[in-house]
């Protein structure tokens, strides 16, 4: 699309000034098409901040093109309206519409759109205060598990040298004891030839 939702507060500021300097005296239905033009701009200007769901940005975003595009041409009819076939129908239609009531419905909407994503904003920081909390606890409990596993495997290795040092005296006990007996065989090997 041609136009894009953030032009809207550009063209409503060139709109404001324009009205406001006075400089083309514009007539009730010309005003009355800049408003209902200007209230589509202020509708685009609806903050996105609190839709979560992508089908949901999707159509809020086509709305906004639309609404800017709306917005555009009713200006555009405003401004060029007057030498169209069908000028007597669209200025009996447009004057019909109370302009003032409808800007108001605008602004509030877009007002309300903000106060919804403040809250939107508050809870999202208050769920990821939550999950960051969540997280810090299962680190805790993870580093404690691996702290505890550490000191298991400390205290094991600690009894696993103790065995091994008492199982290397156990061998030398043996040894010496196999050392005994094969001194004592020896011996009485040596007393059965000798007689005695």
């Amino acid at each position: 699309m041609i136009f894009k939702e953030n032009s809207a507060p550009i063209i409503l500021m060139f709109l404001g000034v324009l009205l406001g300097i006075g400089l083309y005296n514009f007539d009730t239905f010309q005003l009355n098409a800049i408003n209902i033009g200007a209230f589509f701009l202020t509708v685009s200007c609806v903050n996105q901040g609190s839709v979560t769901s992508k089908i949901n940005d999707r159509t809020i975003k086509f709305f906004r093109k639309l609404n800017v595009l709306i917005g555009i041409l009713m200006i555009i009819a405003a401004l060029l309206a007057s030498g169209f076939k069908y000028y007597d129908l669209i200025e009996s239609l447009i004057n019909k519409v109370d302009t003032n009531a409808l800007l108001l419905i605008g602004i509030a909407i877009t007002l309300w759109s903000f106060k919804t994503s403040d809250i939107y904003n508050a809870n999202a920081l208050m769920k990821e205060k939550k999950k960051a909390e969540v997280n810090h606890r299962k680190y805790l409990k993870e580093t404690e598990e691996k702290l505890n596993y550490q000191k298991e495997k400390l205290e094991y290795q600690e009894k696993n040298r103790c065995l091994k040092e008492h199982n290397n005296e156990l061998v030398k006990y043996l040894e010496e004891a196999t050392k005994t007996v094969e001194k004592l065989q020896e011996e009485l090997e040596k007393r059965k030839n000798n007689g005695e």
